[in-house]
């Protein structure tokens, strides 16, 4: 799953990287509040060019980045550095399906690692194929139409153990600072967002794969292959909190979710991490679930794609899709197939070389595709209304 939200300006931009920075160990204020979470790392193409990407986020650089200036330099990187009418930038947040949650919190140090590991790779994959897909743009024209994909962004990443109930959930804050090589806006092109995390989850299965855990479909998710449904659901508070307030409001919307999480959320506990780890390890025992067992170290059974089935399934309810919203069918699919973001993207071009996707342009220039079967099935049924038409007319058929 991800969520997108934007940090505003003023004062939130204090509080924002507050939160952040301050819920990790080894800060450089010995007096700070400090919490148990792992220090943020940098990535992103602004930070490899200037050679921080992968470094430790210290005290004071999230700060700098949200007010528009280079976190490790202190100079300005965005035209309106420091000025109140600056944007900050935008958190993605990552969360893993809750069977990887409980099972993280639950295993054995050497394994919690690995996992945590595999989310860092994950998110890090995700990372860059949204920056490489163009969700990441800087516009430019008059009331600015025009955009401009901008792959070389600046990101604070920051893992996170728990829910505010302090049961396990772990996720990624990837916060997107708003600072770029030539001083202009980045945007995020909110179209993305889904495609972005299944993207994630495509990788993270692929990842948990090569670590031994098999996996299967959950809807249009995945889970943990023989981690009890029941267990999901009693470690589940936030969800069901949230649940019962959309049924208190009668409001579903994507939109009115955020609002109903921080109607419902209480303030973080002090040391999130041990306690998501105590609240996992009780629950498993309760449940009598050795969680290490569910590690087999061997290849996963994976599940064999049917193109010719998966064509149809994903263009059954409209005939043609946009790239990002094909990408994203293709990720789903692959979260059980195994081969994460490369091979999904591999499937698409294999197809379209064969012949089964076929790319079209709308009436503005843009891409969109559709599959072979339903283009012969778009293309006679224009035929036959051109010859219908002629009928009417009395034209020779």
């Amino acid at each position: 799953m991800l969520s997108v939200k934007s940090i505003s300006a003023g004062g939130d931009i204090s509080r924002a990287a507050d939160y952040y920075e301050n819920y990790q160990t080894g800060a450089e204020d010995p007096t700070a509040r400090q919490h148990d979470e792992p220090p943020g790392q940098w990535l992103g193409g602004y930070c490899e060019k200037r050679g921080f990407a992968g470094s430790t986020v210290h005290r004071g650089e999230l700060k700098k980045a949200l007010t528009g200036y280079d976190p490790k330099t202190g100079m300005p990187a965005h035209s309106r550095a420091g000025q109140d009418n600056h944007q900050p930038g935008r958190d993605l947040t990552f969360s893993a399906p809750k069977s990887v949650s409980i099972v993280w919190a639950a295993a054995d140090e050497k394994t919690r690692e690995a996992i945590s590991a595999a989310q860092q790779r994950a998110v890090e994959r995700a990372m860059g194929y949204a920056t490489n897909s163009g969700a990441f743009v800087q516009r430019s024209g008059k009331d600015g139409v025009e955009k401009t994909p901008c792959r070389d962004i600046a990101a604070a990443s920051f893992e996170h153990s728990s829910n505010r109930a302090g049961e396990p959930h772990l996720h990624t804050h990837v916060v997107i600072a708003n600072i770029s090589e030539n001083g202009k806006t980045v945007d995020f092109d909110s179209r993305h967002k889904h495609t972005i995390g299944t993207a994630y989850r495509a990788e993270l299965a692929a990842e948990l794969e090569k670590l031994g855990f098999a996996v299967e479909r959950d809807g249009s998710s995945f889970r943990i292959a023989g981690f009890p449904k029941d267990l999901e659901k009693d470690l589940s508070t936030r969800a069901a909190q949230i649940a019962a307030r959309e049924r208190e409001t009668g409001m579903t919307s994507e939109k009115a979710g955020d609002i109903h999480q921080l109607a419902t959320r209480e303030k973080k506990c002090d040391n999130p991490r041990a306690v998501a780890f105590a609240t996992a390890r009780q629950a498993v025992a309760e449940h009598g679930l050795d969680v290490e067992k569910l590690r087999t170290g061997e290849p996963a059974a994976r599940e064999q794609i049917d193109e010719k089935d998966w064509l149809k399934r994903t263009f059954d309810s409209t005939s043609t899709l946009s790239r990002p919203q094909l990408e994203r069918a293709a990720f789903e699919s692959q979260q059980t197939a195994g081969g994460g973001i490369d091979a999904a993207l591999r499937r698409l071009d294999e197809l379209e070389r064969s012949g089964e996707l076929i790319r079209l342009r709308d009436e503005h220039g843009g891409e969109r595709w559709t599959s072979r079967e339903m283009h012969e099935i778009e293309r006679g049924l224009a035929d036959y209304a051109a010859r219908a038409a002629r009928t009417e007319t009395g034209a020779q058929v």
